[in-house]
């Protein structure tokens, strides 16, 4: 019987041999394939990452971009803006000037205030005057209309970091 005894603890050795053999073959195999993983996960991550730095660098370009056209947008129509303004004030300061004394003066040394805007001659007539003055009011209050509304533009632009 102890011959039985120990060929049955050689089999049951031999077994937990082949058995722990293959076990740890497994265990080696499945870390390794995890490493794999693992490494090919870290790539993917660091790729991605790269990529959204990138777009995000490009963005943040055209934001400042679009921002820069857009301030220099509103500084050029606010020169402009002024600049009516300021012609619109002297018009407006000659025709009442013209209409108190009943005659339209001329610029003195054929000089003008403002540059010219390739308006015609003065006209004597005080309901021609009045008539030229309303237009040009007009045409004033048009453009501070259009540039508040591009000003109120370029305000939702600098507000929205998403806007194109």
């Amino acid at each position: 019987m102890s011959r039985l005894l120990w060929e049955a603890a050689v089999a049951v050795a031999l077994l937990g041999a082949v058995v722990g053999s293959y076990w740890f073959a497994f265990q080696a195999g499945q870390k390794a394939g995890r490493s794999e993983i693992q490494a090919k996960w870290n790539e993917d991550t660091a790729r991605r990452e790269t990529s959204r730095l990138e777009a995000l660098a490009r963005f943040n370009a055209e934001m400042d971009r679009q921002r820069r056209i857009s301030v220099e947008v509103e500084n050029a129509l606010t020169e402009k803006l002024d600049a009516a303004d300021a012609r619109g004030r002297d018009l407006a300061r000659r025709l009442r000037l013209a209409l108190s004394e009943g005659v339209c003066p001329a610029p003195a040394g054929g000089s003008t205030t403002g540059p010219t805007d390739g308006a015609g001659p003065e006209s004597d007539d005080p309901a021609a005057i009045g008539a030229a003055l309303a237009d040009h009011l007009a045409a004033c209050e048009q453009d501070a209309e259009r540039l508040t509304s591009l000003q109120r533009w370029v305000g939702e632009i600098r507000r929205d970091p998403t806007a194109p």
